[in-house]
């Protein structure tokens, strides 16, 4: 029963938003999610608006067009979906027993120890995606951005009267119905914005850059029982969902230590919005974001790459198990027509798996690129695919 509702409402939620989700651009996705001090100008301002006049080393290259790019990550670490398939399954069997009188004490106390087990995982699902186009050019650097994200957590909340009602059910016919519910919360945020870069002082060291952005932001928190399981996907879609809009804004710092190793640093969404499910139980928070990076070029095509997040993210403010603060590091082996990337993320809130990630890249004649990564920790996945063109 439970296994049921769970999976049936993450499914419907990823069909809906997967045709427009967002991204995190496949040469970042593959060198561990680092990007603030080591993207390029064309995804500068998915990242960090001021690499898009950091970026001066063709002449050639100018003008670009980033065609919507997707990535996928499933966190699951402390396997709840195979959790609570074993639960759903370990129910069936005792309800069973019950029917016929071979179900004991012990199996019923075993049954109420696991269910009270799996209030303590949470599974997160997220998608990225987005598109740009940037120009570089003598008066001003500027890049056009669309991007959005969804990201999912589905946990369950368990009424401790259940773990009563399953052991006193020992005698009857059958288990009784239980009052847990599946909790799933998701946002979806989509972002236009315009980034802007500047150089700054006699020899250009200093660049800064700023997104004025609208924010969409679509946040859905429903809590399903077995009763109100039925017709769950037009609940979804049209009873569950809370909209809002609101003005963002991001800033983005670079330094050049020298020709080749830059310092990097990121404020996003400067403008604090807060929003409420309409559940009235949860709540959430878009909060600012402060990060560090550093980018170095050991030869020509070799760039290694880090990064850390100076403050954790927050999620839903009411549970605890969806906030994430990253150390990222990353590596980078280019050539006029082919790249291979590394990369290694750590969440420092230990909320989501550590990931190795790795890629790679096609850019025949430098003009078209097409780049896919994945990625791979102890039971998280995720892939990411994109294509550009720059000129």
């Amino acid at each position: 029963m439970l296994r049921h509702i769970v999976f049936a409402f993450l499914l419907v939620n990823v069909s809906a938003k997967l045709s427009f989700a967002q991204i995190s651009s496949p040469r970042e996705f593959a060198m561990g999610g680092t990007s603030i001090a080591s993207a390029d100008y064309l995804t500068a301002g998915l990242y960090n608006p001021a690499l898009i006049a950091g970026d001066r080393k063709s002449d050639e290259n100018d003008f670009g067009l980033y065609i919507p790019a997707f990535s996928l990550s499933v966190f699951d670490e402390n396997k709840l979906r195979d959790s609570v398939s074993d639960f759903d399954e370990a129910f069936d069997i005792i309800n069973e027993g019950l029917a016929n009188g071979t179900t004991t004490l012990q199996d019923l106390i075993d049954l109420s120890n696991n269910l009270e087990q799996l209030s303590e995982k949470v599974f997160h699902l997220r998608t990225d995606a987005g598109l740009a186009i940037a120009s570089l050019n003598p008066l001003l650097n500027f890049s056009l951005i669309i991007k959005s994200n969804l990201m999912i957590s589905g946990f369950l909340d368990i009424d401790p009267e259940d773990k009563n009602r399953i052991i006193s059910s020992l005698g009857d016919s059958s288990l009784p119905d239980l009052e847990s519910f599946a909790a799933v919360l998701a946002v979806f945020k989509t972002e236009l914005g315009i980034s802007l870069a500047k150089d700054f002082g006699k020899d250009k060291k200093l660049t800064i850059g700023v997104t004025p952005k609208i924010q969409q932001v679509e946040l859905a928190d429903v809590l399903i029982s077995a009763d109100n399981a039925a017709n769950l996907e037009d609940q979804i879609r049209n009873q569950a969902r809370f909209e809002d809009y609101n003005f963002g804004l991001d800033l983005g710092a670079i330094y050049k230590i020298s020709d080749d190793t830059q310092i990097a640093l990121v404020l996003d969404n400067v403008l604090q919005s807060d929003y409420k499910g309409l559940s009235g139980d949860y709540s959430y928070s878009l909060e600012p974001t402060f990060s560090i990076g550093l980018a170095t070029e050991l030869t020509e095509g070799i760039t290694m790459a880090a990064e850390l997040d100076l403050v954790d993210t927050e999620g839903f403010n009411e549970i605890d198990d969806d906030n994430f603060q990253f150390f990222r590091v990353g590596a980078e082996a280019a050539t006029t027509w082919a790249q291979i990337r590394v990369g290694y993320s750590s969440d420092l809130e230990k909320n989501f798996g550590n990931v190795i990630t790795a890629g790679i890249g096609f850019s025949p004649f430098g003009l078209m690129h097409f780049d896919v990564a994945g990625a791979v920790g102890e039971n998280s996945y995720g892939a990411s695919v994109g294509l550009y063109f720059t000129f």
